[in-house]
């Protein structure tokens, strides 16, 4: 065993500890074990960005709370599209919600949100209900969302923009099998 991947627990760094110690009884640890124990990059990934969205975490769980109060309801969803046409929004994604511990999830919804942004605020006003759900309907972290505003979709397209380039460089260390040397540098350009 050359090495083991694993994320950031601290009940990791014993095992690997025991496990190395194991296979230097064994007389199997190779380099001794100084390559053993690699953190794993998406967990690392996911953590800076999951720290980095708290910034605009208002924002986010403002997107989230439209989609799922207008995700309620076949008429709700009836009108929103009816409002999308009127807007002449030909994206043909659906609206989707995401899992708020992935954040490539939350990437997907913003990416997806983010087209039908018009057809969000007329929504608004076919449906005072949905204005009142916003207001004070809690989220899962006991809090109403508010309305969205310009400035949270402002915000959600500069979340958007750094997530594309977190979203690629996930995707270049999982499926790239020999990595030797990546200068990453030219993402952020």
């Amino acid at each position: 065993m050359f090495t083991i991947i694993v994320d950031n627990s601290s009940s990791n760094d014993i095992t690997v500890k025991e496990m190395s110690k194991q296979s230097s009884n064994w007389g199997t640890n190779i380099i001794g074990g100084e390559h053993l124990h690699v953190r794993c990059m998406a967990h690392i990934l996911n953590l800076i960005v999951q720290d980095g969205s708290k910034e605009i975490g208002k924002s986010i769980k403002r997107v989230r709370q439209a989609v799922k109060c207008i995700k309620q309801s076949p008429s709700r969803i009836r009108k929103f599209k009816e409002c999308c046409e009127s807007q002449l929004i030909t994206c043909k994604k659906s609206l989707c919600l995401d899992v708020p511990t992935l954040w490539n999830s939350t990437y997907l919804m913003l990416d997806t949100e983010q087209h039908f942004e018009l057809a969000f605020e007329r929504y608004s006003f076919y449906d005072i209900g949905f204005m009142d759900h916003l207001r004070t309907y809690p989220c899962e972290d006991g809090t109403s969302a508010c309305i969205l505003t310009f400035d949270d979709w402002e915000k959600v397209r500069s979340m958007i923009w750094l997530l594309v380039k977190m979203n690629l460089v996930l995707w270049i260390c999982s499926y790239t099998y020999q990595l030797v040397t990546c200068d990453l540098q030219w993402l952020f350009d």
